[in-house]
């Protein structure tokens, strides 16, 4: 290390790409005395461990390389505390992750997954015997995405949290006979659950769309709110907030709608239509969002907050519905949905303007160059040559995943999915916000497309972040400016 500190102080600094990463290695340390003994020298793929019930075995899981591209990959491993001898439990196509041992010791939980080779199929949750053997999928009748879960008394249940719709609810899986019952559920959004051994006193987290998130005690049929939260809040107005639906093709869709402080009904406003990334993610139905629906409602605007096919939180089969088709349905999904919000008497058709962030990015792109519908864009972060997304990206199993094939496999498909093949079709007023340092999707997308709209002589300005990721979502004060400006961009194009 000293070595190279010199090395690089002389300017002897070049950086070799795909040099293997350095390994992992698990240290003991004993509280009474604070001596530190190394267990195991472990792969630089180490992501997660945990103790058994005795102490003597840590589960943990790897995908050998650490790389965030071989993120299907991941096993579970067993490591003896005393000899660090390693066993591995797990070999089976996809992820196997965030192992739990049963309170016996005997089982292990984990989450899988139901198509192997891609990140938006759905999770359930399967056990394996610490042994090794045949492994069970507990959750496959569960057709929502399963996130966090951990063992019940005496390892005859299994409590996990489903991501349900527009709502994340706490649901009780019964071991012997496989019934899966509502634990804590209801439309808010639920997180952060820990009970006592007996479960009769819970503490949890719930967050409703006008309040942050509060810690709630349940203790037998009743719950107490033990925190406040959202006293901050109590000089903000707030527009109404919620669950719209709306058909397109054989699919029901859902999205959040906002409209703004002091609407009347009847009156119709400006339209801010906002887009997730993913594309397998959501909009939940709650306060805290990343694109701050109350702040655009404070300023006059109504927001549509969709979630098209390919989102997560629904079935399997939605989940992967866009698969070979990114910018095609789940396009005409978000159409749609604005159809819908004009038809209520909301939105002003002619005062509509689009933002969105990574694929949410790539969705901003893509409609500005299938439609003249919105006056003014705001593209973060986003997708706009796949190639160049491949090409760049610390994941470009992503595109891979999508589409089944590499660009030189399939060059058609490429192309006919990616906004810069439809450059000339922008007339679109574009701001575009990116970080410098997104390893994601890489800054190159956003520079190109400046570039494009920039030469064909369009409205475009490009703003880049530095000391950002991906998200935008490191500095406070940069998080600040990116609302300012896109609320400006949005005022200047839509509000004329």
């Amino acid at each position: 290390q000293a070595e190279k500190k010199k090395l690089e102080a002389l300017k002897f600094d070049a950086e070799v790409i795909g040099n293997p990463k350095q390994p992992n290695q698990i240290w003991m340390v004993q509280i009474a005395d604070q001596t530190a003994r190394k267990i195991a020298t472990i792969d630089p793929g180490l992501n997660y461990l945990t103790f058994s019930p005795d102490g003597k075995t840590i589960a943990y899981t790897t995908n050998a390389t650490g790389e965030y591209n071989d993120e299907q990959k991941y096993d579970i491993f067993l490591l003896d505390v005393k000899t660090g001898r390693k066993r591995q439990l797990t070999n089976f196509p996809g992820p196997e992750t965030n192992p739990l041992f049963s309170p016996d010791g005997k089982t292990i939980a984990y989450l899988s997954q139901t198509v192997p080779d891609i990140e938006f199929a759905q999770t359930d949750v399967s056990v394996i015997p610490e042994k090794g053997g045949a492994v069970r999928n507990l959750t496959a009748s569960f057709d929502y995405p399963v996130g966090s879960f951990f063992w019940g008394p005496k390892g005859k249940s299994i409590i996990f949290k489903g991501e349900v719709r527009t709502a994340s609810n706490y649901f009780r899986l019964n071991l012997s006979s496989g019934k899966i019952d509502g634990f804590l559920t209801g439309g808010n959004c639920l997180s952060s659950l820990r009970m006592t051994a007996d479960e009769k006193r819970r503490v949890f987290l719930s967050e409703t769309p006008a309040a942050l998130p509060e810690i709630i005690f349940h203790e037998g049929k009743k719950d107490y709110e033990i925190s406040n939260f959202s006293e901050q809040l109590k000089n903000f107005q707030l527009g109404a907030q919620k669950v719209i639906r709306w058909k397109s093709g054989k699919w029901h869709i859902e999205g959040i709608l906002v409209t703004p402080v002091g609407y009347s009904p009847g009156q119709r406003v400006p339209l801010i239509v906002t887009l997730h990334g993913g594309p397998y993610g959501r909009f939940q139905n709650r306060f805290r969002q990343y694109y701050y629906f109350q702040l655009w409602a404070n300023h006059g605007y109504a927001v549509l907050a969709p979630n098209p096919r390919g989102s997560s939180g629904y079935s399997d089969q939605f989940g992967q519905a866009n698969r070979n088709d990114l910018g095609g349905g789940d396009y005409r999904d978000i159409m749609r949905g604005v159809n819908a919000v004009i038809r209520m008497g909301i939105a002003d058709s002619t005062q509509m303007g689009v933002i969105g962030g990574s694929y949410g990015g790539y969705l901003t792109n893509w409609i500005i160059t299938q439609s003249d519908r919105f006056k003014a864009a705001v593209s973060m972060f986003g997708i706009f040559s796949l190639l160049t997304d491949w090409s760049n990206s610390i994941q470009p199993s992503w595109e891979k995943m999508y589409f089944g094939s590499y660009y030189w496999q399939n060059l058609n498909t490429y192309i006919k999915h990616s906004p810069a093949f439809f450059v000339k079709n922008i007339r679109t007023p574009v701001l575009i916000l990116h970080g410098r340092q997104d390893e994601m999707t890489f800054i190159s997308n956003s520079k190109e497309m400046y570039q494009a709209l920039h030469t064909l002589g369009k409205t475009v300005k490009f703003v880049v972040y530095p000391r950002e990721g991906h998200g935008i979502s490191g500095e406070p004060n940069h998080r600040i400016d990116v609302f300012r400006r896109a609320l400006n961009w949005f005022n200047r194009y839509i509000i004329r």
